[in-house]
């Protein structure tokens, strides 16, 4: 073997052996604690539903850590830009259902993630009194962890999103 071969092969064992250190030193969580995590998101998150609708803001303050931050399709938004956002809809919308349903949820370093399915639904009435319903669907990526002992929502990232108006239902049976 020559010199060249001998110090690929070397830096391909020590990579090698980076890798398995690094997954050695963060542990699969075990099937309970997948449960537990899981369980604790799907709890934080119908309570965020709750207070989403009922535009509850001693919740959102409770609810997101000091850090928290909104990833939009084309910025990021501080923890209070996002309550200013969702604590304030325009004049004659109304958010009338907010429903979200915990995908999958995996254990990211010191904290869970998961891919969140929101479903939502404003009433806006036009001036001349007519109401319509307008619907939005998001996929989001929702960081949760605990921030002196309690759990806190740490991010939410918007991986992707559609709307439906002007008498448009989105395609889904169970819409």
């Amino acid at each position: 073997m020559n010199a060249r071969a001998v110090a690929l092969l070397g830096l391909m064992l020590l990579t090698l052996l980076e890798i398995t250190l690094g997954q050695a030193s963060t542990p699969t969580p075990t099937a309970e604690e997948l449960a537990n995590g899981r369980r604790l998101m799907e709890q934080a998150e119908t309570e965020w539903a709750h207070a989403r609708v009922a535009v509850d803001t001693a919740h959102f303050e409770k609810a997101l850590a000091a850090d928290f931050y909104a990833q939009l399709p084309d910025k990021r938004i501080s923890r209070k830009e996002f309550i200013d956002v969702i604590s304030h809809s325009r004049p004659g919308a109304n958010l009338t259902r907010f429903d979200n349903r915990v995908l999958t949820v995996h254990k990211d370093g010191d904290h869970w993630s998961g891919l969140i399915l929101e479903k939502l639904e404003f009433e806006i009435k036009a001036p001349d009194g007519k109401s319509t319903t307008t619907y939005a669907l998001f996929v989001t990526r929702d960081g949760f962890g605990q921030v002196g002992g309690e759990w806190k929502f740490l991010f939410s990232e918007v991986l992707g999103s559609q709307a439906w108006r002007n008498g448009e239902r989105p395609p889904f049976q169970d819409w």
